[in-house]
């Protein structure tokens, strides 16, 4: 088990290895979003550890320390057999136009509609932590109803409790709706809950 749990935190990058029960506020990052408003999302995740959660604000705002954190704590928690996906959402989308287009393939993508479907009907418990929601590179139509088909296989499970997804972006909402579309917006609202380090 410990070997296990070694083996999901050691991907973490080193200076984002902080335990969510030792993140503080930091003046680091004062001049983007308070200590006051810093403490307050840290009470409210902390209320909550496993909560579904979009974390929405510009660059250099904690989002990534978060979801890492988060990650961290998820995997401190976890059971035997559980699935793991922590990733830029540049390369689950990169992973899966390959799978696509590349007619030697044996493998599956890392994640994909398909397979968030499957790992629930064999009854896995699978938490997804992707950062950078909005960097799935050019958005075409196909990178957008990539990005949207994910959404939607997470939305018909969500209720099923075996199911975590967390992710981020610098997208404030109105930017979001404008670059990536409502549809998509709203599903993760119902999804997740939404914090936004607004300025």
């Amino acid at each position: 088990m410990i070997c296990r749990r070694h083996r999901l935190t050691e991907v973490v990058p080193e200076r984002f290895s902080i335990p969510l029960t030792e993140l503080q506020p930091t003046e680091l990052i004062a001049s983007t979003v308070s200590l006051k408003r810093q403490a307050r999302v840290l009470d409210l995740i902390r209320a909550d550890p496993c909560a579904n959660l979009l974390l929405m604000g510009r660059s250099g705002c904690g989002k990534t320390q978060l979801l890492h954190s988060l990650y961290l704590d998820a995997a401190e928690r976890s059971e035997y057999g559980e699935i793991f996906v922590i990733s830029e959402t540049r390369e689950i989308v990169s992973d899966l136009r390959d799978s696509e287009i590349n007619e030697s393939r044996s493998h599956p993508p890392i994640l994909s509609a398909l397979r968030i479907k499957e790992w629930h009907r064999s009854g896995k418990r699978v938490s997804i932590f992707l950062d950078e929601f909005h960097k799935a590179g050019i958005h075409t139509d196909w990178t957008i109803g990539v990005l949207h088909d994910l959404v939607d296989a997470i939305y018909q499970v969500r209720d099923s409790g075996r199911l975590r997804f967390c992710a981020t972006t610098n997208l404030l909402s109105d930017e979001f709706i404008a670059q990536l579309g409502g549809s998509l917006y709203r599903r993760l609202e119902d999804i997740c809950t939404v914090i936004e380090f607004d300025s």
